[in-house]
């Protein structure tokens, strides 16, 4: 592996201008500066990143010779400890969802599909940001890391902490959370030997905590509350 000025502009542009747009426009929502945009524009722009990112990372990854397509390593040490972190995310969501303000609530609420088509749309973009992401920061942006650094916690961290603050819309809570999470998927990465367990417990926890968000935000009456989002918009992953 050598590493190109891709992969500066990769760190530049994925670990550093991503999350600073994500913190910008957390803020601006939060202080009511700008509406919370319809669902089908937020649903189009998160595909949209989505495959900007998952191609910028697939073409920094050739440029440097980073390999991120090996031969899958299925052992049951990878598959318990796959287990063990979807089970402890999803286990713990309604207790994370009961100590969230109102406010939170709602927010997350509204970033979660409604309506008889979009969780057709929905399990599409979950789809594509346990694979994409999967590549561009567990994969390359570690990759870019480690060759750097050569710490794997250090690499770990770094690309977890930017990880995190990509997702700011959700709320600093849920960032600390997302940041556990994705040290777990790191872990998994290690353990396995490639990225396939990682993307699948991305892929199902996406979808799962999307139901229960929805259903749980349901219960609080948020689909029939003045000013809800029960009308067609969408938006970004769960993380």
């Amino acid at each position: 592996m050598n590493l190109s000025p891709a992969s500066a502009i990769y760190l530049l542009v994925i670990g550093v201008f991503l999350p600073y747009v994500a913190i910008k426009s957390a803020l601006r929502l939060n202080s009511g500066a700008v509406p919370m945009p319809e669902r089908s524009k937020r649903i189009r722009a998160s595909f949209i990143t989505q495959a900007f990112m998952c191609g910028f990372a697939l073409w920094t990854a050739h440029i440097d010779g980073i390999e991120l397509f090996l031969s899958p390593h299925l052992n049951l040490t990878a598959i318990g400890l796959a287990s063990l972190i979807l089970v402890l995310a999803l286990a713990t969501l309604p207790r994370r969802w009961r100590v969230k303000s109102d406010a939170e609530k709602r927010r997350l609420y509204e970033i979660v599909p409604h309506g008889p088509r979009e969780p057709w749309f929905w399990i599409g973009l979950c789809a594509a940001a346990g694979i994409g992401e999967e590549i561009a920061y567990r994969g390359v942006m570690f990759g870019i890391l480690l060759w750097m650094t050569g710490s794997w916690w250090i690499a770990s961290v770094v690309s977890a902490i930017s990880f995190s603050v990509a997702h700011a819309i959700q709320g600093w809570r849920t960032g600390i959370v997302i940041f556990v999470l994705t040290m777990g998927l790191h872990w998994l990465v290690l353990v396995s030997g490639d990225l396939y367990m990682a993307m699948a417990v991305h892929f199902a926890y996406d979808l799962i905590a999307t139901a229960m968000i929805t259903r749980l935000g349901d219960r609080l009456g948020f689909d029939e509350s003045p000013g809800s989002i029960a009308a067609p918009e969408a938006s970004a992953n769960v993380g």
